[in-house]
């Protein structure tokens, strides 16, 4: 014990002689100790920043990978116990279950992921005035604020900004085919952000191709409906 503080009071003697004989040393310790630090602090900032980058990850837009992720997955078939009527969604959204849905007839599939929300969905709606595909057309297209409209013998395409209760959801859009079948639509439906429009063109291509039965002549529950 002695001995080390004897040791250790001879090694502080030394370096006091050594800075009294030659200052110069004791300035070129400090660049030394200062380009040390520098370094130390250069390579962790390096480091740091290549473990925070993904480990052989797909670093393109969210949006070129969310297309991708559409056109390779599969596509799951829905069928309403009521009507009777498909629908194809992505085999990765989610389904929500009809105990949660009230309207009758409906049923929805919606992804989740940074930050944004798709929502693909089949509801019934009346036509109790029986209104034509044109007369159905202008009437919704307006009430929808729908900025394209098309229509075909039977049915009618709207797309435009997305609109709930009469304000404007920011950065959102619809896209929804309506059928006309006597006196109710059936329409499906597609809400997604704005720019991921080329990445949902895959849904958008079979809402516009959308065939409400499959053929089939009627519903379990005795609902009569033609093969369409």
């Amino acid at each position: 014990m002695i001995k080390g503080m004897i040791f250790m009071i001879k090694e502080r003697l030394s370096r006091r002689r050594k800075r009294e004989r030659f200052p110069e040393a004791e300035v070129s310790d400090d660049l030394t100790l200062h380009r040390f630090f520098v370094l130390f602090l250069s390579s962790f900032i390096l480091l740091t920043t290549v473990a925070l980058l993904p480990k052989g990850g797909d670093t393109r837009p969210f949006t070129e990978k969310l297309e991708d992720r559409i056109n390779d997955t599969s596509m799951e078939t829905y069928q309403d116990s009521l009507f009777g009527y498909t629908v194809r969604y992505p085999a990765f959204f989610e389904q929500t279950p009809d105990s949660l849905i009230d309207e009758p007839g409906a049923c929805r599939f919606s992804y989740w992921d940074n930050w944004i929300q798709i929502v693909q969905m089949a509801f019934i709606q009346s036509n109790p005035r029986q209104l034509t595909v044109g007369q159905g057309m202008n009437n919704i297209g307006r009430s929808l604020h729908a900025t394209k409209e098309s229509e075909g013998k039977d049915f009618f395409i709207l797309s435009g900004p997305l609109y709930i209760d009469g304000s404007r959801i920011n950065g959102y859009r619809f896209h929804a085919k309506y059928v006309r079948h006597r006196r109710i639509w059936f329409v499906l439906q597609l809400t997604y952000p704005g720019n991921c429009s080329k990445a949902v063109r895959r849904i958008i291509r079979q809402i516009d191709e959308w065939k409400v039965w499959e053929n089939r002549s009627s519903c379990g529950n005795g609902y009569e409906i033609p093969v369409h």
